[in-house]
């Protein structure tokens, strides 16, 4: 997990974000197979505020589409045309990777991409940020990374994040995130960075919006839950500290002198593990007298 949260807070991924305000600019509310304009739902600034000046579920979003990034089984180069498609039921928009080389590579915004960043409202610092996102290498051991990848728990966090980012169609993409992040990673010349993980896609990849704003929602929850918990242990324990004097330890008894309840002969008993086949001997020590009441045992 420790190599999931490393990657997460070195390489951010903002197209979500484009797409998102895309679907919501133009004031479209989507209730079952049923649409509706609404003046007082889902606002345009409504929406650049909360996807792009709030940082906390900006970072939390951002975290969780990126850590879905996991990587591809085949070795297969991406096509010139390859795409990423962004699903928000029954909307479906797309961006070729192409694009997003050029501009990472060279500031180049093309009018593919100069449409996303319109209507999300991105300024020149963001679009700089996001520049350097793209192109930023995420210092992990590409072994490690790899042995974690194909563990139980690697596997589990693949799954979780295939939901979310799946290959197009909908079948959970934890092998083609898989492929994709490893053969990244050990790339010597770039390594792992998030343009040459889109580079690595052999297939196209389906981001499912609605399922990620969910999960980002409840992990922004969490994340508040947690430092409120940790915020509240800090001043309990703060308050248990100056309330409790240190203690004076000339009037404990010394432990180093023997006690008024005396020490018995010590006995040996042998002891016999069955589900090892084996024998122990252990030193019963215990006192001459005994006190009144239970008695601890070491």
């Amino acid at each position: 997990m420790l190599l999931i949260y490393q990657i997460f807070g070195t390489v951010k991924l903002g197209l979500t974000f484009f797409f998102l305000d895309l679907c919501l600019n133009t004031n479209i509310v989507i209730v079952g197979s049923t649409w509706f304009n609404s003046d007082r739902i889902f606002k345009h600034n409504m929406i650049a505020s909360l996807f792009f000046h709030q940082r906390s579920l900006a970072k939390v979003l951002r975290n969780v589409t990126v850590g879905t990034l996991a990587a591809i089984l085949t070795a297969l180069p991406a096509a010139a045309d390859q795409r990423l498609y962004f699903v928000y039921s029954p909307l479906s928009l797309s961006l070729k990777i192409e694009s997003l080389e050029t501009f990472a590579q060279e500031g180049v915004v093309n009018q593919e991409l100069a449409y996303y960043m319109n209507l999300a409202g991105v300024n020149e610092g963001q679009k700089q940020a996001f520049r350097e996102a793209l192109l930023k290498q995420a210092e992990i051991d590409p072994v490690q990374l790899s042995r974690f990848l194909n563990s139980p728990m690697g596997e589990e966090v693949l799954t979780q994040m295939g939901n979310l980012i799946a290959i197009q169609g909908g079948r959970n993409g934890k092998y083609a995130l898989r492929g994709a992040m490893v053969q990244a990673a050990f790339d010597k010349k770039e390594g792992l960075t998030l343009l040459n993980f889109l580079r690595h896609l052999a297939v196209n990849m389906q981001f499912n919006l609605e399922n990620i704003f969910q999960v980002a929602a409840y992990l922004e929850l969490l994340e508040r839950a947690t430092t409120d918990v940790v915020a509240e242990m800090k001043h309990l324990s703060s308050q248990a500290a100056q309330q409790n004097m240190s203690p004076n330890f000339a009037n404990l008894p010394d432990i180093r002198q023997p006690g008024s309840y005396g020490v018995a002969p010590t006995q040996t008993l042998k002891l016999t593990d069955e589900s090892r086949q084996r024998e122990f001997d252990v030193l019963l020590i215990k006192p001459q007298q005994w006190r009144a009441g239970k008695t601890p045992v070491i």
